[in-house]
């Protein structure tokens, strides 16, 4: 179809376990993907930017590009290398859209953008379905932008999103927190999300919810005449035994000895 003329394919691979370098100036626009492992890159010997799979960036020739896996971590590196006189209105159309300081894209659903790179990779090195090649191609850099697009939040924002979340935890205490999801809904990996957490509210998920839950727990040591046991039921622990270990490392007291202390009976 004339549609998908204008594009074509220089090369495409995957390597698993990698640990190459590039250090050049490349010939064609290349899309990439870390699916697994770490990698080091850095655009026109600009900063080091280190990113864990996975992740996605695009090269072009205009830009110069070095690039490795840092120590022994190696990783699963997925790219497919295109040219032709229709990049032009990728560029246009911002489908080619790069940022040297900020040249990694998050990935909402990594899994399915893995399935569809190695289709592509299939179709390219095969040399066959060329129309069905660009199809995917186009559909890939959309889905890099739409993601970014998404995805996108503001620093300023962070304080904000993790005070609220905080706020959350406090009001639910018992709740069972799935900070997996919580994650996501932040378009983030858990352990991006874990590092954020900590650096906005001082303090570890995990740990987040155990403060809330100790603070509910002494409203109700003094408020009502719960047993130490349905206290423990209450904020979301059902071992009253550890319950009453993570009250008196809060507090310096047991939970009985909080209420005597603190309510005179």
């Amino acid at each position: 179809m004339k549609y998908y003329a204008g594009i074509d394919f220089a090369m495409a691979d995957v390597q698993f376990g990698s640990r190459n370098s590039k250090r050049n100036y490349p010939f064609y626009y290349g899309l990439q993907l870390v699916y697994s492992g770490e990698i080091v890159l850095a655009i026109d010997h600009g900063k080091e930017i280190r990113r864990k799979g996975p992740a996605a960036f695009l090269t072009c020739p205009e830009h110069f590009y070095e690039y490795s896996s840092p120590g022994m971590d190696a990783r699963d590196h997925y790219w497919v290398c295109f040219y032709g006189p229709k990049t032009v209105q990728y560029r246009d159309e911002e489908l080619l859209r790069m940022d040297p300081e900020t040249p990694f894209f998050r990935l909402r659903r990594p899994e399915e953008f893995r399935a569809m790179m190695m289709q592509l990779i299939t179709l390219v090195q095969e040399g066959r379905e060329h129309d069905r090649a660009v199809c995917l191609l186009e559909t890939l850099l959309f889905t890099l932008q739409a993601d970014s697009e998404i995805c996108q939040i503001q620093a300023d924002d962070w304080q904000e999103r993790f005070s609220g979340l905080s706020a959350k935890i406090a009001a639910n205490p018992e709740k069972t927190w799935n900070f997996e999801m919580e994650a996501k809904k932040m378009c983030v990996s858990l352990n991006h999300f874990n590092r954020l957490f900590r650096k906005y509210l001082g303090t570890s998920p995990r740990q987040c919810v155990i403060q809330a839950r100790m603070r509910r727990a002494a409203e109700l040591l003094l408020n009502s005449n719960a047993s130490v046991a349905e206290t423990a039921m209450s904020v979301g622990i059902e071992n009253e035994f550890y319950f009453s270990r993570l009250f008196k490392k809060s507090f310096a007291l047991s939970p009985s000895g909080y209420r005597r202390e603190f309510r005179g009976n």
